[in-house]
């Protein structure tokens, strides 16, 4: 994996030795990589009277302007933590969830939550940003081979096919 910013292809090493087809024309994203090191070393702050995190990042995929502050509810990381739970449970049959609430409430933003628990994970992470219409692939650093930390691609989401992205064909994603 080159790491370079003109590839324009799945990450060879994701492929695990596999040659599989990926018509998705990735593009690496150093926005979005600064973005994943940033997200994982920001240290967590919580607001007791509440259970408020807040994470002081000094990037964001959404604001790339500079340093801004995430703010997540609790009650929206319990919902997002007991679906990933259920998700995970070999013993669940439920291997994908979804959760839904009224316009306006957080729900796109507490995403952000969701992706830094893939991160945590250390396994690559796919993430859809309907809204930026983009889609992002996070990397870790066992997958890459680098020391430098995550890395990114991104793409649009015209340019995307979930049923036909190599990389969530792979098991570990």
């Amino acid at each position: 994996l080159s790491g370079e910013a003109s590839e324009r292809s799945v990450p060879r090493a994701l492929l695990q030795g596999r040659t599989i087809p990926d018509p998705t024309p990735w593009a690496y994203d150093s926005d979005a990589s600064r973005f994943a090191n940033d997200l994982l070393g920001a240290p967590p702050e919580v607001h007791e009277p509440t259970g408020m995190l807040i994470l002081n990042v000094s990037t964001s995929i959404m604001w790339p302007r500079g340093p801004t502050s995430l703010f997540f509810r609790k009650a929206a990381m319990e919902a997002w933590d007991t679906l990933r739970a259920k998700v995970q449970d070999p013993r669940s049959r439920l291997r994908r969830g979804i959760l839904v609430g009224n316009s306006g409430t957080g729900m796109s933003f507490s995403l952000f939550y969701l992706l830094r628990r893939g991160l945590q994970d250390d396994r690559v992470v796919v993430f859809e940003r309907r809204k930026e219409q983009l889609v992002y692939l996070f990397v870790p650093p066992s997958r890459h081979g680098g020391g430098d930390g995550w890395r990114a691609w991104s793409v649009a989401v015209a340019d995307w096919a979930a049923e036909k992205c190599a990389v969530l064909q792979q098991a570990d994603t």
